[in-house]
Protein backbone atom coordinates (compact mmCIF):
# COMPACT_ATOMS: atom_id res chain seq x y z
CA UNK A 1 0.00 0.00 0.00
CA UNK A 2 1.12 3.60 -0.85
CA UNK A 3 2.76 5.46 2.12
CA UNK A 4 3.12 1.81 5.00
CA UNK A 5 6.62 0.93 3.64
CA UNK A 6 5.58 -1.98 5.75
CA UNK A 7 2.25 -2.62 6.84
CA UNK A 8 2.55 -2.38 10.72
CA UNK A 9 1.45 -6.18 11.81
CA UNK A 10 -1.77 -6.01 14.31
CA UNK A 11 0.04 -8.02 16.77
CA UNK A 12 2.94 -5.52 16.97
CA UNK A 13 0.51 -2.57 17.53
CA UNK A 14 -1.37 -4.83 20.21
CA UNK A 15 1.15 -4.81 21.70
CA UNK A 16 2.03 -1.06 22.20
CA UNK A 17 -1.76 -0.46 23.13
CA UNK A 18 -1.40 -2.48 25.81
CA UNK A 19 1.70 -0.42 27.29
CA UNK A 20 -0.14 2.24 27.76
CA UNK A 21 -2.87 0.89 30.37
CA UNK A 22 -1.09 1.33 32.94
CA UNK A 23 -0.74 5.25 32.55
CA UNK A 24 -4.34 5.56 32.49
CA UNK A 25 -4.60 3.04 35.89
CA UNK A 26 -2.04 5.69 37.58
CA UNK A 27 -4.59 8.28 36.63
CA UNK A 28 -7.16 7.26 38.99
CA UNK A 29 -10.78 7.29 39.60
CA UNK A 30 -11.50 10.13 37.27
CA UNK A 31 -10.15 8.15 34.43
CA UNK A 32 -11.78 4.80 34.80
CA UNK A 33 -14.68 5.31 32.52
CA UNK A 34 -11.52 5.74 29.96
CA UNK A 35 -9.69 3.06 30.87
CA UNK A 36 -12.68 0.52 30.73
CA UNK A 37 -13.84 1.63 27.14
CA UNK A 38 -9.62 1.76 25.84
CA UNK A 39 -9.85 -2.19 27.64
CA UNK A 40 -12.82 -3.32 25.10
CA UNK A 41 -11.50 -1.71 22.16
CA UNK A 42 -8.01 -3.15 22.91
CA UNK A 43 -9.46 -6.88 23.31
CA UNK A 44 -11.53 -6.40 19.82
CA UNK A 45 -8.45 -5.49 18.58
CA UNK A 46 -6.80 -8.52 19.68
CA UNK A 47 -9.29 -10.80 18.81
CA UNK A 48 -9.23 -9.10 15.49
CA UNK A 49 -5.03 -9.93 15.16
CA UNK A 50 -5.65 -13.31 16.06
CA UNK A 51 -7.18 -13.74 12.02
CA UNK A 52 -5.81 -10.33 10.54
CA UNK A 53 -2.36 -9.78 10.44
CA UNK A 54 -1.99 -5.86 9.57
CA UNK A 55 -3.80 -2.82 10.29
CA UNK A 56 -4.81 -1.76 6.64
CA UNK A 57 -6.00 -5.61 6.29
CA UNK A 58 -8.47 -4.76 8.81
CA UNK A 59 -9.86 -0.83 7.68
CA UNK A 60 -9.98 -2.28 4.34
CA UNK A 61 -12.24 -5.00 5.84
CA UNK A 62 -14.29 -2.73 7.40
CA UNK A 63 -14.80 -0.74 4.78
CA UNK A 64 -15.97 -3.14 2.15
CA UNK A 65 -18.60 -4.12 4.45
CA UNK A 66 -19.71 -1.09 5.02
CA UNK A 67 -18.77 -0.56 8.84
CA UNK A 68 -16.70 1.35 9.48
CA UNK A 69 -18.64 3.94 11.46
CA UNK A 70 -20.76 1.39 13.19
CA UNK A 71 -19.92 0.83 16.77
CA UNK A 72 -17.88 -1.93 17.62
CA UNK A 73 -15.90 -1.96 13.96
CA UNK A 74 -12.53 -3.23 14.00
CA UNK A 75 -11.77 -0.02 12.23
CA UNK A 76 -14.25 2.07 15.18
CA UNK A 77 -12.28 1.25 17.91
CA UNK A 78 -8.83 1.63 16.58
CA UNK A 79 -9.93 5.49 16.03
CA UNK A 80 -11.26 5.29 19.70
CA UNK A 81 -8.08 3.69 20.49
CA UNK A 82 -5.80 6.49 18.89
CA UNK A 83 -7.86 9.23 20.76
CA UNK A 84 -7.24 7.52 23.87
CA UNK A 85 -3.37 7.33 22.91
CA UNK A 86 -3.66 11.22 21.99
CA UNK A 87 -5.41 12.29 25.41
CA UNK A 88 -2.31 10.20 27.24
CA UNK A 89 0.32 12.28 24.58
CA UNK A 90 -1.36 15.67 25.32
CA UNK A 91 -1.75 15.41 28.79
CA UNK A 92 1.87 14.69 28.92
CA UNK A 93 2.81 17.33 26.98
CA UNK A 94 0.59 19.66 29.45
CA UNK A 95 2.03 18.31 32.92
CA UNK A 96 5.55 18.96 31.27
CA UNK A 97 4.77 22.38 30.59
CA UNK A 98 2.84 23.04 33.83
CA UNK A 99 4.27 24.05 37.25
CA UNK A 100 2.65 23.42 40.48
CA UNK A 101 1.43 19.85 41.75
CA UNK A 102 -2.10 19.53 40.41
CA UNK A 103 -3.58 17.45 37.50
CA UNK A 104 -6.26 19.31 37.10
CA UNK A 105 -5.77 21.95 34.97
CA UNK A 106 -3.21 19.75 32.17
CA UNK A 107 -5.99 16.87 32.01
CA UNK A 108 -8.58 19.59 31.48
CA UNK A 109 -7.00 21.24 28.69
CA UNK A 110 -5.86 17.83 27.01
CA UNK A 111 -9.37 16.56 27.45
CA UNK A 112 -10.70 19.74 25.70
CA UNK A 113 -8.18 19.16 22.68
CA UNK A 114 -8.63 15.53 22.08
CA UNK A 115 -12.02 14.69 23.60
CA UNK A 116 -14.57 17.04 23.92
CA UNK A 117 -15.03 17.78 20.37
CA UNK A 118 -17.13 14.42 20.31
CA UNK A 119 -18.60 14.28 23.58
CA UNK A 120 -22.33 15.89 24.45
CA UNK A 121 -22.80 17.89 26.91
CA UNK A 122 -23.65 15.43 29.78
CA UNK A 123 -20.27 13.31 28.63
CA UNK A 124 -18.35 16.53 29.39
CA UNK A 125 -20.02 17.89 32.48
CA UNK A 126 -19.14 14.24 33.93
CA UNK A 127 -15.57 14.58 32.93
CA UNK A 128 -15.26 17.92 34.08
CA UNK A 129 -16.06 16.85 37.39
CA UNK A 130 -13.97 13.96 37.51
CA UNK A 131 -10.63 16.31 37.35
CA UNK A 132 -11.30 17.44 40.83
CA UNK A 133 -10.69 13.01 41.65
CA UNK A 134 -7.27 13.26 39.97
CA UNK A 135 -4.20 12.20 41.94
CA UNK A 136 -1.86 15.20 42.25
CA UNK A 137 1.47 15.11 40.13
CA UNK A 138 3.50 14.20 43.27
CA UNK A 139 0.69 11.13 43.46
CA UNK A 140 1.00 10.27 39.93
CA UNK A 141 4.86 10.24 40.61
CA UNK A 142 4.57 7.80 43.45
CA UNK A 143 2.61 5.80 41.62
CA UNK A 144 4.75 5.21 38.51
CA UNK A 145 7.75 4.91 41.63
CA UNK A 146 9.86 7.02 39.67
CA UNK A 147 11.72 10.44 40.51
CA UNK A 148 10.64 13.64 38.78
CA UNK A 149 14.05 13.92 36.69
CA UNK A 150 13.39 10.01 35.35
CA UNK A 151 9.78 10.62 35.15
CA UNK A 152 9.66 13.80 32.55
CA UNK A 153 12.71 12.31 30.90
CA UNK A 154 10.57 8.95 30.35
CA UNK A 155 7.31 11.81 29.12
CA UNK A 156 9.41 13.50 26.62
CA UNK A 157 10.41 10.05 25.13
CA UNK A 158 7.16 8.61 25.34
CA UNK A 159 5.45 11.60 23.75
CA UNK A 160 8.01 11.14 21.04
CA UNK A 161 7.10 7.49 20.19
CA UNK A 162 3.35 8.07 20.39
CA UNK A 163 4.01 11.40 17.72
CA UNK A 164 5.35 8.16 15.34
CA UNK A 165 2.57 6.05 16.39
CA UNK A 166 0.37 8.65 15.51
CA UNK A 167 1.73 9.00 12.12
CA UNK A 168 2.18 5.49 11.23
CA UNK A 169 -1.51 5.12 11.50
CA UNK A 170 -2.02 8.09 9.93
CA UNK A 171 -0.01 7.01 7.00
CA UNK A 172 -3.20 4.75 5.56
CA UNK A 173 -5.16 6.43 2.96
CA UNK A 174 -8.36 4.49 4.31
CA UNK A 175 -7.81 5.85 7.66
CA UNK A 176 -7.45 9.41 6.51
CA UNK A 177 -10.06 8.93 4.45
CA UNK A 178 -12.64 8.26 6.59
CA UNK A 179 -11.80 9.93 9.14
CA UNK A 180 -9.40 13.09 8.10
CA UNK A 181 -5.86 13.36 8.69
CA UNK A 182 -4.51 13.36 12.27
CA UNK A 183 -4.26 16.76 13.80
CA UNK A 184 -1.43 17.26 16.43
Amino acid sequence: MPGWGSPPRTSRVLQGLLSRLPLFRCLGIAFKFAELDYVSKVDDLAEASKSILTLPVMMDGDIEANCVRRAGSHTRNLLRVKRGIDMVKVLFEHILSSEGNSLKDPASKAYAQVFAPYHGWAIRKAVGAGMYALPTRAQLLNKLNEDGVFYFLLLYVLTQYLNQERESLSAHASFVIIFGPISN
